[in-house]
């Protein structure tokens, strides 16, 4: 694994966190759409219960999931803090840190450190050479 796919983790586990997010949000609104039907009628009195005792059971398995990768980034994110913290140079580390904590574009990172394109690359491949690589 290279220094920049090492420090590329963090933002691929948030990306699966948010899309995970997204999938609790459909299968929360799905239990609320599935209602008790009430009737005079004798026989079945709700809707699908099984339906929704499996809905209810996906949306906390997939909570218990998303709980797991969020401690996972918590201390990915903390191993990665600490190996940009060994970057010496001062501009080197801000660049790292700006990107692959900040999740920030380059350009976002030239205009915030006032530097071109062309030197926030040059920082960013001298900080990379900088990092040790904890496979």
């Amino acid at each position: 694994m290279t220094a920049k796919e090492y420090l590329a983790q963090a933002r691929n586990i948030d990306h699966d966190i948010r899309d995970m997010l997204e999938e609790v949000a459909v299968l929360r609104s799905m239990a609320e759409k599935t209602t008790a039907i009430l009737s005079g009628m004798p026989g079945k009195a709700t809707k699908d219960t099984s339906r929704l005792a499996d809905t209810v059971g996906k949306l906390i398995e997939q909570e218990k999931k998303i709980d797991g990768e969020i401690d996972r980034l918590v201390d990915l994110r903390t191993e990665i803090y600490a190996a940009i913290q060994q970057v010496a140079d001062r501009d080197a580390r801000r660049v790292l840190h700006l990107r692959y904590m900040g999740y920030r574009s380059w350009s976002a990172i030239a205009e915030e450190m006032q530097l071109s394109l062309r030197q926030i690359y040059r920082l960013h491949g001298e900080g990379l050479k900088k990092i040790s690589v904890r496979a």
